[in-house]
């Protein structure tokens, strides 16, 4: 379980580890110790309480754990709405130790809506079924348990050093079979595969180990990305935009970054120095003239994002919400679309810029010189 709660570190990830330890936990022969392991678990189901499987199903990767749960948020939204707020109450479930899935470990008599998600509203809560949530990558546990698991494990081991597995020889032959047909990364990746191998003697004891399996690959990839021939019309694969309130210049160019690398950045001292943006942006696009919201267009080429500022986030917009109430209150003009690669200059304010193959160039309009502010791979 150890290995489990390390390897599913964050906190949309508690619910499953949950789940797992409740799975486990059925595995226990002797009846008076499972009955004392599953009054252990029940007394720290914190994860199991329905704000956090909604929470966990509207992170999901699957579309369908996200249709259900935005389906359950609105109802409830629903059926609470004629009544008076109150102090939010955090009780404890009883759980289903025999559910085949994390869905039904407890009864759905009422639900609580998440308060990561209490503000979003009916259209935003819908988008998520396009995408998934993205949470902030909190951790479902802290140092202070991660010291008491290791003492316990400390413990265990001074139990069961006896073990008779001395003079066995124990060897593993493995192989990873490559289907992996797009390029990921454009050198030397390493992939690892970690597993837990259980032993057993003939008198019956046991004992455990944990190896990772290796495996390196070389991919030759191409030094330009490949556009989605059905992206939205917006997107572009090299360009700037002006900030003119904040003073800042953002460039992106995913056409030459692979997704394990940020490809916009912005700029407060005219190129000098970049700051990465989220790694999940492919394309700014602008701010909103009256709400100042900044807009953009994800790698996939087929997502509307837009920045949320209290949750200092990445949220989902639908297309229709853009292409209705969105698209005409951007200021186009501040952005300027370099894929060309002849010289292509635009004036922002009292400065100029220039776009070409070779790079990003930068001089004052008092200056005749151009400085290189930043290269394209």
């Amino acid at each position: 379980m150890w290995f489990t709660v390390k390897y599913y570190e964050l906190g949309i990830n508690g619910l499953q580890n949950l789940f797992f330890l409740m799975q486990r936990s059925l595995l226990t022969e002797d009846g008076a110790a499972k009955k004392i392991v599953q009054r252990c678990i029940h007394r720290n189901v914190f994860y199991a309480h329905p704000e956090n499987i909604l929470l966990a199903e509207l992170a999901s990767f699957h579309k369908p754990d996200r249709i259900d749960a935005v389906q359950t948020i609105i109802a409830a939204r629903a059926n609470h709405q004629d009544q008076a707020s109150s102090v939010r109450l955090f009780r404890v479930p009883e759980l289903n130790f025999k559910a085949s899935k994390w869905q039904l470990m407890i009864k759905w008599s009422e639900t609580d809506i998440p308060p990561l998600i209490r503000n979003m509203s009916n259209s935003e809560l819908l988008a998520l079924v396009s995408e998934p949530l993205i949470v902030p990558k909190f951790k479902c546990h802290t140092q202070m348990v991660e010291r008491a698991v290791k003492e316990v494990t400390k413990a265990s081991k001074k139990i069961f050093h006896t073990l008779p597995n001395v003079g066995i020889r124990q060897r593993i032959i493995t192989s990873i079979n490559n289907t992996i047909d797009r390029c990921l990364y454009p050198d030397v990746y390493k992939i690892e595969v970690p597993m837990r191998l259980y032993f057993e003697n003939s008198a019956g004891k046991v004992w455990k180990k944990y190896k990772t399996v290796k495996i390196y690959i070389r991919q030759n990839c191409a030094s330009v990305v490949q556009s989605n021939q059905n992206h939205v019309l917006e997107f572009y694969n090299r360009g700037i935009y002006w900030d003119a309130v904040n003073f800042q210049l953002h460039v992106c160019m995913n056409q030459h970054v692979r997704s394990t690398k940020p490809a916009c950045y912005y700029s407060k001292d005219n190129g000098v120095s970049w700051t990465g943006m989220d790694i999940r942006i492919g394309s700014v696009l602008g701010h909103h003239n009256l709400s100042g919201e900044l807009y953009a267009i994800h790698r996939n080429q087929k997502l509307y994002l837009v920045f949320h500022s209290t949750l200092k986030s990445w949220l989902a917009v639908t297309n229709d919400e853009f292409k209705m109430n969105i698209r005409n209150k951007i200021d186009w003009k501040r952005l300027k679309i370099l894929e060309k690669d002849v010289d292509q200059v635009v004036t922002f304010g009292p400065n100029q810029w220039m776009g070409n193959g070779e790079g990003l160039f930068f001089r004052n309009s008092s200056d005749m010189e151009w400085t290189k502010r930043a290269e394209w791979n």
